[in-house]
């Protein structure tokens, strides 16, 4: 168990690729923290990953939004401890819109997609 003792904060992991990102770090031993804009969808993910309960814990967040990054984070680190890694898994493909990724004072990120014209 490679990841045995760390903590991975997954964004957009209750289905899809993040979901198997999430599965694959539970795998090898993290304690998992399923982000997702769906709470519902992201605590089914933690249950069906940790049946067991107590290494995978469900979250609601949109990454554009600092508030929710932060009230994500602190509920992961209440539960788990500090976070030792994090994945984002979200995808967003229009043309006309930019990423756009801002470091708050307390040194988390925040990502935001900047809509640039028609998408």
């Amino acid at each position: 168990m490679r990841l045995e003792g760390k903590v991975a904060v997954i964004t957009g992991a209750a289905s899809g690729i993040g979901k198997e990102i999430a599965s694959t770090f539970a795998r090898e031993g993290a304690k998992i923290v399923i982000a997702d804009l769906n709470q519902k969808a992201a605590d089914a993910t933690a249950a069906e990953l940790d049946p067991a309960g107590g290494r995978a814990l469900g979250v609601a967040m949109d990454v554009a939004n600092e508030d929710q990054v932060n009230a994500g984070i602190d509920k992961a680190i209440a539960t788990f401890g500090a976070r030792s890694m994090c994945s984002s898994a979200m995808l967003v493909f229009r043309s006309s819109s930019r990423l756009s990724i801002s470091n708050s004072p307390n040194g988390r990120s925040c990502c935001r997609f900047i809509s640039t014209g028609p998408s």
